[in-house]
């Protein structure tokens, strides 16, 4: 009988030990991501799609020339040549100087129409 009781204790002994080791285990582990039923491994990660290749276009976007065989590509865009590019490159410079141009008067002119704050007086104390 003392036997038997010696077994208990030891099986009671070691089942704490064994949670401890599987809470330490738990602990270390990263945490997991409820999977799905029926749905394997390589779903769950979708492949990375390749860059899509911009469309090109079938006229020049400055002249309106056809492309067909030949064609020159830069920022994005397709031109007939190198100069229908640096005609686009001109004419977006221009754009961008006359826009910088129109903010600034407008900003000019909201500050016209604001009311300039007025310093305080205070008010001088009597002695």
């Amino acid at each position: 009988m003392s036997e038997e009781k010696k077994e208990q204790e030891n099986k009671a002994a070691e089942k704490p030990k064994t949670e401890e080791k599987s809470k330490v285990a738990e602990k270390a582990k990263p945490a997991e991501k409820p999977k799905t039923a029926g749905a394997p491994a390589s779903e769950e990660k979708p492949k990375a799609a390749a860059p899509e290749k911009p469309v090109r276009p079938a006229e020049c976007v400055v002249c309106n020339k056809s492309i067909k065989n030949l064609w020159y590509y830069r920022e994005g865009k397709y031109f007939c040549g190198k100069g229908c590019w640096k005609k686009e490159k001109k004419s977006a410079k221009e754009t961008a100087e006359k826009a910088a141009k129109e903010k600034e008067a407008t900003d000019k002119a909201a500050k016209e129409k604001s009311p300039k704050p007025t310093p305080e007086k205070k008010p001088e104390e009597k002695k």
